[in-house]
C-alpha cells in the first residue's frame, strides 16, 4: 500500500500534519515495482509528470513503513481504467529499506 501527498498541497502544513495526512491515507495506491532509486504505483487518478509527491510505502504485514519524497517521471493510463506512476526518489533507498518493504533482493543487487 502507498499513501500518495502532493507537494503542492503540503505547502501550508506543518510536518505534524503531514504526517497525519499520510496515516489516514486519503490517496492511496498499490505498489507495483520498487528499485532502489525509484518506483511504480498503481493509483485511481492521474499524477502530472515532474510532480514532486510525498510517499509512505507501508508493508502491513510487517508493520513497518518508509516516507519518502519522489517526482513523477511519467504515468500513462492501464486497461483498468487506472495509472500506472513511475517515480524518482528524491534519496535512493536502501538495501535495508527494500528489505523493511518485502521485497526480495536480486543477487546483483547484492553483489553490486
Amino acid at each position: 500500500m502507498v499513501t500518495v501527498l502532493e507537494r503542492r498541497q503540503t505547502d501550508q502544513l506543518t510536518p505534524q500534519q503531514i504526517d497525519r495526512w499520510l496515516q489516514a491515507g486519503r490517496s492511496v495506491g498499490r505498489l507495483l515495482d520498487i528499485s532502489q532509486a525509484g518506483l511504480c504505483l498503481l493509483l485511481d487518478r492521474e499524477i502530472a509528470k515532474d510532480t514532486e509527491v510525498l510517499l509512505r510505502i507501508s508493508n502491513q504485514q510487517l508493520n513497518r513503513h518508509i516516507d519518502c519524497t519522489a517526482t513523477v517521471v511519467h504515468s500513462h493510463l492501464t486497461g483498468q481504467g487506472r495509472f500506472s506512476i513511475h517515480c524518482r526518489v528524491l534519496n535512493e533507498f536502501t538495501l535495508s529499506d527494500l528489505q523493511d518493504l518485502g521485497r526480495p533482493l536480486a543477487v546483483g543487487h547484492v553483489l553490486a
